[in-house]
């Protein structure tokens, strides 16, 4: 399952004990996580649509992807293409959840994933079943298929 809040507050109770898995958790407990957290909900936090309240997996992965444009820019020192696409194949950011890594040869992200169970009761978040405390990290490089020529001639 993954998570998003819409479904869960539609699912209620019903799930709780379900699994899910995503490259983005509010429970990862990092100095950098939890500053995010906190000003995305500043910002937020009197949005109508409770969707826009907290940095969920989709709207936290486009943060922290764009996170890592501007420090590959950075890097690169232009947005020149050119340097901009040398200074980003095989790029690797320290995100607030894990190390990202623009793989070379076929600009693919590769991050690590975080999963957990659907748990009930209070959370800091919402009152709604969300996920519980228990979260696991799996590795980029456990989760990310390997690059080979056979779907892309660069991956050699």
């Amino acid at each position: 399952l993954g998570i998003h809040p819409y479904i869960i507050n539609e699912l209620k109770d019903d799930a709780i004990g379900m699994y899910f898995t995503h490259m983005y958790s509010l429970r990862v407990k990092t100095p950098q996580n939890e500053e995010l957290i906190k000003r995305f909900h500043e910002a937020h936090k009197n949005d109508k649509d409770f969707i826009t309240w907290w940095p969920f997996p989709d709207s936290a992965f486009a943060v922290l992807g764009w996170k890592m444009v501007f420090a590959a820019v950075e890097k690169a020192g232009s947005l020149d293409p050119e340097k901009f696409t040398q200074a980003f194949e095989g790029f690797q950011w320290k995100s607030p959840v894990g190390l990202w890594t623009m793989r070379k040869c076929d600009h693919q992200v590769i991050t690590p994933m975080f999963g957990g169970e659907i748990k009930a009761g209070p959370n800091p978040f919402y009152d709604f079943p969300w996920t519980g405390e228990n979260i696991v990290e799996f590795p980029a490089d456990k989760v990310s298929l390997p690059a080979t020529p056979d779907y892309n001639p660069r991956c050699k």
